[in-house]
């Protein structure tokens, strides 16, 4: 793998029915959104600190993913 990717695994041991699966999807396509998103607003406005990025982005992001307990965003 080269240096241009980051790669994440999250393992759940749990059974699930086709409701909870479908809202772990949701989940993890909001979560998916707020991490393009945050790259995006880093590299447009040439950010390299964590700090700086999640005060840049924490309003706008929660605005649109109220559902989402604010520490997605905080940790994306």
């Amino acid at each position: 793998m080269d240096g241009n990717h980051i790669v994440r695994t999250v393992m759940l041991s749990l059974k699930v029915n086709s409701e909870v699966y479908a809202r772990l999807k949701e989940v993890e396509e909001e979560y998916k959104q707020i991490l393009e998103d945050a790259i995006d607003y880093g590299l447009r406005n040439n950010i390299n600190s964590f700090t700086k990025l999640k005060a840049g982005i924490y309003r706008q992001e929660r605005a649109k993913h109220h559902s989402l307990p604010s520490h997605y965003i905080y940790t994306v």
